[in-house]
C-alpha cells in the first residue's frame, strides 16, 4: 500500500522517533509499504517512518536496484571530514516544487542498526551513501535537511534545478 507522505512544516516531522521493540508482521508490512511508497518516484533514495506519520526509528534506503531497511540506527563513528552533496526530501515539496540544496555532512560514517529479524548489522558508509544514512537518521531525530542550509538562495525547486542542468549540463555549485 502506498502511504501518504507528510509535508513540512507538519509538526509530526519534528518529533523524535521512538525505538522499535516489537519485531513482528506489522513491522514487516510497514517496511513493505514504505518501499512501495519510495518506488512511486524516481528520485526517492530513502524514506523514514516519521515521514508517513509513524514516529518509529525506521527507514528504508535504496541501494542500487534494491532497498534495505534500518531499525534503531546509531552512528558509532564519524570521520569529521565533510563533503557537500545535493539533497532533497519527499517531505519538503512535491513534484516540480520539491526542494533541493547542497548539504555538508560527514563523508565517512559507521552505522549500527537492526533488521526486521532483529539481526544486528554494522555498516561503513562513504560518500553519498553516508549522506543518505545521516539524512534518514536526522528524520528520526526530528530534523529536516533545510536546517543545514545557511543561505536560502542555495535552495532550488526541482523544476528550476532541472532547467539549469539542461541548460549548462552540470549541477550548480
Amino acid at each position: 500500500m502506498i502511504l501518504p507522505i507528510l509535508q513540512y512544516p507538519n509538526d509530526t516531522l519534528l518529533q523524535i522517533s521512538q525505538p522499535i521493540t516489537e519485531f513482528d508482521e506489522k513491522l514487516s508490512t510497514l517496511i513493505a509499504n514504505m518501499i512501495e511508497t519510495c518506488k512511486t518516484t524516481d528520485n526517492c533514495v530513502g524514506l523514514a517512518a516519521i515521514q508517513v506519520g509513524i514516529p518509529l526509528r525506521l527507514s528504508v534506503i535504496k541501494l542500487g536496484n534494491k532497498y534495505i531497511h534500518i531499525i534503531n540506527p546509531e552512528i558509532i563513528y564519524r570521520s569529521g571530514e565533510t563533503s557537500e552533496e545535493w539533497e532533497g526530501c519527499m517531505s519538503v515539496g512535491v513534484g516540480d516544487d520539491q526542494l533541493f540544496s547542497k548539504v555538508s555532512r560527514d563523508i565517512k560514517i559507521t552505522v549500527k542498526y537492526l533488521t526486521k529479524d532483529n539481526k544486528s548489522i554494522t555498516r561503513q558508509c562513504n560518500g553519498f551513501l553516508a549522506h543518505i544514512f545521516q539524512h534518514e537518521i536526522d528524520h528520526m531525530d526530528g530534523h529536516i535537511f533545510l536546517r543545514y542550509v545557511s543561505n536560502p538562495a542555495r535552495i532550488w525547486k526541482d523544476k528550476d534545478l532541472n532547467e539549469y542542468i539542461k541548460k549548462y549540463n552540470i549541477l550548480p555549485s
